[in-house]
């Protein structure tokens, strides 16, 4: 869950779209060190991880020839293995629910700071871990472990690939160092995390050896807990869970004290109960309004972001939008404003999953559940069309389950709305979205309106009937060139007035889709009713 504010057809079937294809990746550009690797971004299988070997323990010594770099994207299996700068490719498992990060791509412009942003699943919030570790087989082993458990894994194999990545990678919770790595010890990192990472999360060495030496040399760094190799799941699990929530249970009381009347009686209005999660420019938390005696999810901006005129433009939009819109799919405001350099937004509390949450434990919706649950969504899509604000990032991380009911979608994170001819925000040729969800027109920096969000829709229900990315193994670059540039295959439908739906909202093409959210529901029960009456009609009854 947030809070507050990501089958394809033949190439040949493509047509006259060849050219904007072959044309894409020249235009887009990621916006980090990791541009380069945008060429290699291809599907590999990655070896599968057994979890019972992690129970048995991980060997102590690393393996001859272990990759010096991590990257997240597979490599296709048909193609030969690149050679990376600085070591070879890691390949990772397929199978996992789609990114809740947000992709910055930019076209020729400056760029913008990387937000974290601030995930929730089923009101708890998600975890961040960062592994440094050497070994393809442990850190396959671990991240194994650790996401079973609920935690998202970031792993890094090497310093050099630590050093690039921890500036730009979300924030982690709590950080797994091992010290023997390729190119170096991993203590050599603490420099550098305490100067990105303020403050450091917790730091626990992963080491082969149990020698008095190495403790004295990490505690003496530094950190803040030591385990030796072979590692043992119950232990593992349990230092995790210790330390995330001291860290936690100690930025708290900081983040909080600091706030006007302190969390008492912050910004005079509010009791706060809890951190829900935080992001890279705000803080969430669970509070109570003093006023009402309800409970709120109150977002802050920090104060090093609110001297960012941006930063408090984009908060300042994202309430007045909101409070714009009175719908049940749409979170509502409750109250926002800013004070000594704070600025805040309460929102109502939305209890229950996420959609993809959801999806993930449970597996697809029936299709009469994905009618109910898209009905919904497109009211949400109508309800902000008539307050002229397009969401541009519908996903399912960004849709919570009230109590758990698929008919009863809200949607949150306005944090990139804005109304289709608002220019003055976002930056010329600066392209903000989740891959996979993103309309083609967003990913081409096109002219943008309620259609964008009718795709985003269309791709949240399409993965909610099959429980799948429309490209499994795609991201970054090749990704976005197909969404924009190739239709979309949609799963087998035993109802196909619903595959008809999906086809319209998920057209490359905006003329091609439904003209409005509000055409789009007129359309439903017609579709519905033929459906119906066919499914009734008795066979050879026309005759």
């Amino acid at each position: 869950m947030r809070t507050g504010p990501l089958d394809r057809t033949p190439e040949s079937e493509c047509g006259s779209q060849a050219t904007r294809q072959s044309a894409l990746p020249a235009l887009l550009e990621l916006r980090s060190p990791r541009a380069a690797l945008s060429p290699l971004c291809a599907p590999l299988r990655g070896p599968g991880a057994h979890p019972a070997r992690l129970e048995r323990g991980v060997g102590t010594q690393p393996r001859p020839g272990t990759p010096s770099w991590r990257a997240s994207v597979p490599r296709r299996a048909d193609t030969p293995r690149p050679a990376p700068p600085w070591g070879r490719w890691r390949p990772r498992r397929a199978a996992r629910p789609p990114s809740d990060k947000a992709l910055v791509l930019l076209l020729p412009g400056p760029p913008l700071a990387k937000d974290s942003p601030v995930s929730l699943v089923n009101g708890a919030p998600v975890t961040r871990i960062a592994l440094v570790e050497d070994d393809e087989t442990i850190q396959e082993l671990l991240q194994e472990a650790l996401e079973r458990r609920g935690y998202e894994v970031t792993g890094y194999q090497s310093l050099a690939a630590a050093r690039v990545g921890f500036p730009l990678d979300p924030r982690p919770d709590l950080i797994l160092l091992d010290l023997g790595l390729p190119d170096g010890c991993g203590l050599e990192l603490l420099d550098m995390l305490r100067e990105a990472l303020q403050p450091c999360p917790p730091v626990v060495v992963l080491s082969g050896r149990n020698c008095e030496k190495d403790l004295e040399e990490g505690y003496g760094a530094g950190v803040d807990d030591y385990l030796t190799k072979p590692l043992r799941t119950p232990e593992l699990l349990a230092k995790c869970k210790s330390w995330i929530s001291r860290a936690r249970a100690k930025a708290m009381v900081k983040d909080s004290e600091e706030l006007p009347g302190g969390p008492k009686r912050a910004f005079n209005r509010f009791e706060l109960l809890g951190k829900l999660g935080q992001g890279g420019i705000g803080v969430v938390y669970r509070a109570r309004d003093l006023l009402t005696g309800d409970q709120v999810a109150l977002k802050v901006l920090r104060r090093s972001e609110s001297r960012n005129l941006e930063a408090r433009q984009r908060m300042v939009r994202e309430a007045q939008g909101l409070s714009e819109v009175q719908a049940r799919g749409v979170v509502r405001i409750v109250h926002y404003g800013e004070e000594q350099e704070h600025a805040y937004c309460a929102m109502e509390l939305v209890e229950g999953p996420t959609l993809q949450a959801y999806v993930s434990e449970r597996g697809p919706l029936s299709e009469g559940e994905t009618w109910q649950l898209l009905t919904s969504l497109l009211e949400a899509c109508a309800a902000l069309e008539a307050g002229g604000i397009v969401h541009r990032d519908i996903k399912p991380l960004n849709l919570i389950l009230r109590e758990g009911q698929v008919d009863d979608p809200v949607l949150l994170d306005f944090g990139l709305a804005r109304r289709p001819d608002d220019r003055n925000l976002t930056q010329e040729g600066v392209v903000l979205g989740t891959p996979g969800f993103m309309a083609p027109e967003q990913i081409l920096g096109h002219d943008i309106d309620a259609r964008t969000d009718l795709f985003s829709a269309g791709m949240v229900a399409r993965y909610a009937v099959c429980a799948k990315d429309a490209f499994p193994g795609l991201s970054g670059i090749p990704l976005l060139t197909a969404i924009a540039t190739r239709p979309i295959q949609l799963p087998k439908l035993e109802d196909p007035a619903l595959r008809e739906v999906l086809r319209r909202l998920t057209a490359t093409l905006p003329e091609e889709r439904y003209s409005s959210p509000r055409e789009a529901l007129a359309t439903v029960p017609q579709l519905r009713s033929a459906r119906l009456e066919e499914q009734l009609t008795p066979a050879g009854a026309a005759g």
